[in-house]
Parts: C-alpha cells; structure tokens; sequence
C-alpha cells in the first residue's frame, strides 16, 4: 500500500511540471530602459532621441532585428524615479544573441 502511494504522489508531482512544457510557447521579449533626464536636459535628451535614436531603431526595425519601439515620458514620484521609458520589442530571446555585432553596421550608416 505504502509502495502505491508513493507511486501515485511523484505521478502527481510529476504530472504539472509535463504540463508546463507543453504549454510553453516562444514568443517576444520588451526590454525597457528606465532614463531619469537631469533638470533642464529635456530638450537636448529629446533631440538626441529624434536625432540618433530612432533612426536607429528605424534601421533594426526595417532589418527585422527588432518588432517595434517606443518611448513613454512619466511624472516620478521621487528625485530617483526615471521620467522616461524607452521600450524595444524583439521578436524572441534568441535574436538579442550577438545584437551589437549585427547592430554594428546600421550605426555606420
């Protein structure tokens, strides 16, 4: 009896982790970066943003290294909060292997 039991508890311990593997599907990945901009550099942040940022992520995007980008602005709570958020979208966690080699190229242009 004990035997059976014994059996019967690792099936079932067993039994949710199979589950899991199966469910499990690959998908993308958002990699954000919190910013805090210093008192009186918003404008200069923003025109690098505009500048040299997007059009970089322009590049990945069109080259499929990334699926989108975005960038959220917020009101911090406190002197350490970030006030600015800056998204990117890979299509899997696969494709930010060996990123800056591939990224490389586009930043030349």
């Amino acid at each position: 009896m004990k035997l059976v039991l014994t059996l019967l508890a690792a099936a079932l311990a067993v039994a949710p982790l199979s589950a899991f593997a199966q469910d499990y599907t690959e998908g993308s990945v958002l990699e954000v970066t919190s910013v805090r901009v210093k008192d009186g550099q918003w404008d200069n942040y923003m025109a690098y943003l505009k500048g040299q940022y997007k059009p970089l992520l322009e590049a990945e995007k069109k080259a499929g290294l990334i699926l989108d980008y975005t960038v959220y602005s917020t009101t911090p709570r406190s002197l350490d909060d970030p006030n600015l958020y800056l998204a990117v979208v890979y299509p899997n966690l696969g494709a930010m292997d060996g990123l800056e080699a591939k990224v490389e190229p586009l930043s030349e242009r």
